[in-house]
């Protein structure tokens, strides 16, 4: 069948959580990546397979560290062009992104020697062989080397109830608790943030690739998150002097040009951060920012926001360039700068009924 469900197995140390002692079980059923190969995922869903594949009640950990220079590097559990299910998992301390989700493409057999280059690669939605629409619920996801939980290509992964902590960055592969670019469309709903090493949880647009890059906007929805000490792990100012964010990474709730119109749809599409908690941020405790017109649309609402610029001038809700439709119902207080701050020429149709002090 598809079900991949714990059962007995040699018991270990405990290293769920308190908010997630349900996962006892998963310590007892331990996948060991020590020698494996790194660039292989631990646990990988065929392309094409639905939600009724199940991943569910283990500890997987000690992947080898993948080479984080390479496009599209191999993650410890993978739903590439894949709507499986992953639950209650215990993923740790591997040399790679936790959890990776995307669309796959018609033009890309990786089994394939002669499959184009990523230069040569058409990324546009129109060549989607497999979407990716995983649910992931309450997994606990920690000390992996680069994201926590990630989505890139046209995913469309549910991610509620996970708790995700101590991102690691490393070979200029930023490191966010919850990570979504290149046209994702994640929904991000109730799960617990800290010590991630660059955002918490952020959108962007991402590095434009191939001949024919992506082609939808970045539009997620991120709602009754918590999201504690954004940064603590930044790593940035290790980097030359003309790296562009230097010193500045740690965002809360990041959106970089995320957000626009939508050309398969026709319709104007939001990136929404609605009904959160954030507390303690090496930048804004929310920042929205965006040098493109064609992006950066937001909504920004019922947020309650605190500790916002610990390691540089943050905002409570910082806005750069970007056009918000709405900033409303929203708590700031207790930052190092502005409690809501706009600058080059970022504007919002309706600030309304927020409190700042």
């Amino acid at each position: 069948g598809n079900d991949l469900v714990a059962g007995p197995g040699t018991a270990d140390a405990d290293y769920g959580t308190p908010s997630k002692m349900v996962l006892r079980r998963a310590t007892r059923t331990i996948l060991d990546g020590t020698g494996g190969p790194s660039d292989a995922p631990m646990v990988d869903f065929a392309s094409g397979s639905t939600v009724g594949t199940v991943f569910d009640g283990f500890t997987v950990t000690n992947m080898p560290e993948a080479d984080h220079t390479i496009p599209g590097h191999a993650h410890v559990v993978q739903t590439r062009g894949a709507s499986g299910t992953v639950i209650n998992n215990i993923v740790h301390d591997n040399g790679s992104s936790g959890l990776g989700s995307h669309a796959t493409f018609r033009d890309h057999n990786s089994k394939d020697p002669n499959k184009p280059t990523l230069a040569e690669r058409d990324f546009r939605y129109q060549n989607i062989l497999h979407e990716a629409h995983p649910i992931l619920i309450n997994n606990v996801v920690f000390g992996n080397e680069g994201t926590g939980l990630g989505n890139n290509h046209y995913s469309y992964a549910i991610m509620f109830n996970n708790e995700v902590f101590d991102t690691v960055s490393i070979e200029d592969h930023e490191a966010p608790g919850i990570g979504c670019q290149h046209g994702a469309h994640t929904l991000v709903v109730g799960n617990l943030v800290y010590r991630a090493a660059w955002v918490g949880i952020g959108g962007r647009k991402g590095d434009e690739q191939g001949t024919y890059p992506i082609n939808r906007p970045t539009a997620i929805v991120v709602r009754d998150n918590k999201v504690y000490a954004a940064g603590a792990n930044d790593t940035s100012e290790q980097k030359p002097d003309d790296y562009p964010f230097k010193g500045a990474h740690g965002a809360g709730i990041g959106a970089d040009d995320s957000g626009g119109i939508d050309p398969k749809t026709g319709e104007l599409q939001y990136h929404i951060i609605d009904n959160n908690y954030v507390n303690g941020a090496r930048n804004s405790a929310i920042g929205a920012r965006s040098a493109d017109a064609n992006y950066g649309y937001v909504i920004i609402t019922n947020n309650e926001v605190t500790g916002g610029g610990q390691g540089a001038e943050g905002s409570g809700i910082g806005m750069d360039g970007v056009t918000a439709s709405e900033v409303s119902g929203n708590k700031v207080y207790g930052n190092n700068s502005a409690g809501i701050g706009m600058k080059n020429g970022a504007h919002a149709d309706l600030i309304d009924n927020n409190e700042s002090y």
